[in-house]
């Protein structure tokens, strides 16, 4: 995690994307919050859908 300057009130923390992306997978596979399910071949998939509008 990396502050900008003393001055600033601006945080960064690189691991957050990967963080939250880690645990919405995680959620998506116990099949946690999912509101879309998209089948292909009579394949279905579960997934959020704020990840498909990304």
């Amino acid at each position: 995690m990396t502050v900008a300057s003393p001055c600033t009130q601006h945080l960064m923390d690189s691991a957050h994307p990967q963080t939250v992306l880690s645990k919405l997978n995680e959620q998506r596979s116990q099949g946690l919050f999912c509101d879309v399910t998209i089948v292909v071949e009579d394949v279905k998939f579960r997934a959020h859908k704020n990840i498909l509008a990304a």
